[in-house]
């Protein structure tokens, strides 16, 4: 009980910060970028037949650059929302889970000892 407690702290004080961030930089680079070059081929063919066919040839690179802005802000949000709710559900809970299971055996090798 002391050493889980001990455990317990480490863990969500020290660990937990870590790992968090490591795993959501990594999930959350991968799926964006998967993600927006899906979209954004997309994005751009719609925009791109759009601008050809109802906007003058001058006006063309200023719409196609505001439209690629906005959609990709979008995106962006989109894309962080869903990383964040897939580390926090899924991930997290995995690697903590074996983080603490491991640290635990550690300490109490230590203890026993």
């Amino acid at each position: 009980s002391r050493v889980q407690s001990r455990v317990q702290t480490h863990v969500q004080s020290r660990v937990q910060p870590r790992v968090q961030s490591r795993v959501q930089t990594r999930d959350q680079s991968r799926v964006q970028s998967q993600f927006q070059s899906c979209v954004q081929s997309r994005v751009q063919s719609h925009v791109q037949s759009r601008v050809q066919s109802h906007v003058q040839p001058r006006v063309q690179s200023r719409v196609q650059s505001r439209v690629q802005s906005r959609v990709q802000s979008r995106v962006q949000s989109h894309v962080q929302s869903r990383v964040q709710s897939h580390v926090q559900s899924h991930v997290l809970s995995r690697v903590l889970s074996r983080v603490q299971t491991r640290f635990q055996s550690r300490v109490q090798s230590h203890d026993q000892s």
